[in-house]
């Protein structure tokens, strides 16, 4: 996740998911997976909308883990939400520096495992790459092996997904599905729920049968269920 980018309409989708989740789990660990912020070409705001000028101060003070942490730390979530805020490391490559962010998050994992959910914001999502050392482990994406163990703790996971723009969304959809599905999970696999919140951004959720999920019929507001959520078994 990049702060800069604090605002847009794939955020409204993200926390109000969140949200929702949070009926579910005792506790949510979200990992913003945290990268440097890309050349910022500027927002031309009208002086007449103060409420997009405010946010046009937030993204500039990159204020959207101050944000969330504020909103999602309120009493009405009893205190559920643990935030993991460690940067990456700069660059598209690592070296020990990737193990390391990683060693830090399983100090969580440790604490946090049944009726936990992890959420990982990477800039791009999930990759099915295996990769043999950190070396290989680009900042943009997430990796099976730092999910993996979680979930078969004990922990559900969700992940962010960006569409690349060679691709369609269904095409992603699959892609992504099939690849989550191909992975050497221990028994029981998880439930493979894609959650549409945009023609180019969806949320992957892995999680235990036995937690049974039930989605409203339009949880973005959508008037086909479809439209937003596709199971894949």
């Amino acid at each position: 996740m990049k702060n800069q980018w604090f605002g847009d309409v794939y955020d409204f989708r993200k926390y109000g998911l969140l949200e929702f989740l949070s009926g579910y789990y005792d506790y949510i660990v979200v990992s913003w997976m945290l990268t440097p912020d890309d050349s910022f070409y500027g927002i031309d705001i009208p002086v007449d909308q103060p409420i997009l000028s405010h946010i046009k101060t937030l993204i500039l003070q990159h204020r959207q883990t101050q944000f969330a942490a504020e909103y999602f730390k309120g009493d009405q979530f009893n205190n559920k939400f643990i935030f993991w805020e460690e940067n990456l490391p700069p660059g598209s490559t690592f070296d020990k520096s990737r193990n390391e962010w990683n060693n830090k998050l399983k100090d969580i994992e440790q604490k946090y495992k049944e009726k936990t959910l992890y959420f990982f914001d990477a800039d791009n999502g999930f990759s099915p790459t295996v990769c043999t050392n950190d070396e290989e482990k680009e900042s943009i994406y997430i990796y099976q092996d730092e999910f993996k163990t979680k979930y078969e703790n004990g922990a559900d996971i969700l992940l962010y997904q960006h569409r690349q723009r060679s691709q369609s969304f269904e095409a992603m959809y699959n892609t992504v599905a099939k690849n989550l599905s191909d992975i050497p999970w221990s028994e029981p696999k998880p439930e493979i729920i894609c959650i549409k919140a945009t023609g180019n951004v969806a949320f992957f959720l892995l999680y235990h049968a036995s937690n049974k999920i039930t989605f409203p019929p339009a949880l973005f507001g959508e008037k086909e269920e479809k439209e937003y959520m596709s199971i894949y078994k």
